[in-house]
């Protein structure tokens, strides 16, 4: 067995995804003969059949070979990972946590970008109907009647701009962009700095 730190494993993953992608683009694995005496590869490249059947044979190795190594080094790392506790933002979590958390960093961003949308619309209906109250209640001439006419719009007509929760639409936005601008500069530092430290058991042959 050999001991290797998660970083290393990642590049080599990288590095055999690379090889592989070639591999499997420039590889021969089907072919043809012609002739059922004497069998004559059909691509002129290869002299006998023997020549041909050795490349198809050292081709087909070569990439079940890259599979194997990457799926390997993939489940080792898996099983690093959910074994692997860190502290972070105030709590013990796995790695496989942390990555689970930054996998939906995407849809935190479109989440963020909807909620501000959505409070945009609604402040923009909550200033218009306030507007609209202001524009009928200042054609009235005594001032009693019109602090009553406004109360009487704004029962009827005033718009107010709600939220799930407690929270105002702005001290929601607020919470989600701390809470995404922490996770996008600390997720990445974290894990960088644990793939590095951590190390996982592998087979020699797989270095």
């Amino acid at each position: 067995m050999a001991t290797i730190s998660i970083h290393r494993a990642l590049t080599l993953i990288a590095k055999s995804n690379e090889t592989l992608a070639e591999a499997i683009a420039r590889g021969v694995f089907v072919s043809s003969v012609q002739g059922y005496a004497v069998r004559r590869p059909t691509d002129a490249s290869f002299k006998t059949e023997a020549e041909l059947l050795t490349r198809i044979q050292s081709d087909t190795d070569k990439v079940e070979s890259l599979l194997n190594l990457i799926a390997k080094l993939k489940t080792a790392i898996a099983a690093k990972n959910l074994e692997t506790k860190v502290q972070f933002d105030g709590r013990e979590v796995s790695i496989t946590e942390l990555l689970a958390i930054k996998s939906t960093l995407s849809q935190r961003k479109q989440y963020l970008t909807s909620v501000r949308q959505q409070a945009q619309r609604a402040n923009t209906q909550a200033e218009r109907a306030a507007q609209e109250i202001q524009r009928q209640v200042s054609v009235i001439q005594n001032p009693s009647d019109a602090v009553a006419m406004q109360k009487q719009l704004e029962q009827l007509n005033g718009v107010e701009v709600i939220t799930g929760g407690k929270a105002s639409a702005a001290e929601t936005i607020a919470r989600l962009q701390e809470q995404n601008e922490f996770l996008i500069n600390e997720l990445d530092y974290t894990l960088s700095e644990i793939n590095l430290s951590t190390s996982i058991d592998i087979d020699e042959d797989l270095r």
